[in-house]
């Protein structure tokens, strides 16, 4: 799966399609133009016209989190809010999302309850916060003024969120925690909590249905999973080369295993054309795509049995290594340090090309980008898939324990 959450939307109203279509794409320029042209003259007002920032309430019965739209960040904040449901056992924590990652923060053992907002109609937002009467909002956003307006019109007694260099978006929280690039994602998300005195460092955790996988996955065995398909404005910029996706299919079939290719439904035509070009290339590979024919829960299943989970920089690759599979994630753009996978059996390797790594926000872009993606190579794949190959499971118990969890 891309960062878009899978599943059908033919059935919805044209009006609800046509608003989807333009809904708010995290990094896409026309929306960090409007967030910035619209988003920081009203911070500044809405921040001039508070006094005093206000104490933390003594009695917490509510909590609101917000994160939108990104699958990834969700799934890190699965360990955060977990110590965040410890340190106030008896509160109800829901979390605000959007139509992108609703589904995915309905994994989130420690959330109560999902309510979908939507960006491009603000006062609908906004009067959703406000039914919630919540005691605290915590807005995890990186950047978006957006997120930080919905916290500070959201009723709460006290409001939380990251003051991030260039971003002009803290003005109008209670409490402030400096968001750094210097740091990696889920050391961002817990600073926020700790400011508030919870004790945090659980590991992202999920809960999902075991359920069966469509055809034609079901009848696999030993399958190595591609996630090619990155989200986000620089998408195009983490993505590997067809032609090494081709190499690292080959050394596959040299081990008899099969190469599953997912993504989203925008996905599906890149995929199959991914598919054909690999069995042209490698007569008698199996490989098959499972680009928008699966569920999100179905997804989990489908990574969980994995032999390994090869994949860009993009939701997938956090949701695979929550649920323990073991995961390599391929990073040039952004660097491992920063965005890397969180997961026991799980880690980030980084180009080898100078330069690399400038993503921090998800829009960055150089005036000449240097070469990342295509600076990786497959031997530096194979080299980690081999280096993270348990020698007392060898080659296929991953598959066995997966497809144990499907019975």
């Amino acid at each position: 799966m891309s960062e878009r959450e899978p599943g059908s939307r033919a059935g919805a109203p044209p009006a609800q399609r046509a608003r989807r279509r333009l809904q708010w794409k995290r990094g896409a320029g026309w929306v960090r133009n409007l967030d910035r042209l619209v988003g920081i003259p009203l911070v500044l007002a809405l921040g001039a016209l508070r006094r005093r920032r206000r104490p933390f309430p003594g009695v917490v019965r509510r909590i609101g989190v917000i994160r939108m739209p990104t699958i990834g960040d969700t799934v890190l904040l699965s360990g955060v809010l977990k110590d965040l449901r410890e340190a106030y056992p008896d509160a109800e924590l829901v979390f605000f999302a959007d139509a992108h990652n609703a589904d995915s923060a309905r994994l989130l053992p420690a959330v109560d309850r999902v309510v979908v907002l939507d960006l491009l109609r603000p006062w609908y937002s906004v009067s959703r916060l406000r039914e919630f009467r919540a005691d605290v909002v915590l807005d995890f956003g990186g950047w978006t003024r957006s997120t930080a307006l919905l916290a500070a019109l959201s009723g709460a007694r006290f409001t939380a969120g990251f003051r991030t260099a260039g971003q002009w978006r803290h003005f109008v929280f209670d409490c402030v925690v400096d968001y750094l690039a210097t740091r990696h994602e889920l050391d961002n998300l817990r600073a926020l909590v700790s400011a508030l005195g919870v004790r945090t460092g659980s590991a992202p955790e999920l809960i999902y249905r075991r359920c069966a996988l469509p055809d034609p996955l079901a009848g696999l065995e030993r399958y190595v999973v591609f996630h090619p398909w990155p989200g986000g404005s620089r998408k195009r910029l983490k993505e590997w080369p067809i032609e090494h996706w081709i190499r690292l299919a080959s050394w596959l079939k040299e081990r008899g295993v099969a190469a599953v290719v997912t993504g989203g439904p925008a996905d599906r035509e890149p995929a199959e054309a991914l598919v054909r070009a690999c069995r042209e290339a490698v007569p008698g590979l199996e490989v098959v795509s499972a680009a928008g024919v699966c569920t999100l829960e179905q997804c989990c299943n489908l990574l969980e049995g994995a032999e390994a989970v090869v994949s860009v920089d993009t939701g997938i690759m956090h949701l695979a290594a929550a649920i323990g599979a073991r995961v390599i994630g391929l990073h040039g753009p952004t660097a491992a340090a920063r965005w890397g996978p969180v997961g026991p059996r799980a880690i980030g390797i980084d180009s080898d090309c100078p330069g690399c790594g400038y993503i921090h926000l998800g829009f960055e872009r150089p005036r000449r980008p240097p070469p990342c993606m295509e600076s990786l190579s497959v031997e530096k794949v194979i080299a980690a898939l081999e280096a993270t190959e348990s020698a007392a499971e060898g080659v296929g118990g991953a598959a066995e324990r997966g497809l144990a969890a499907r019975r």
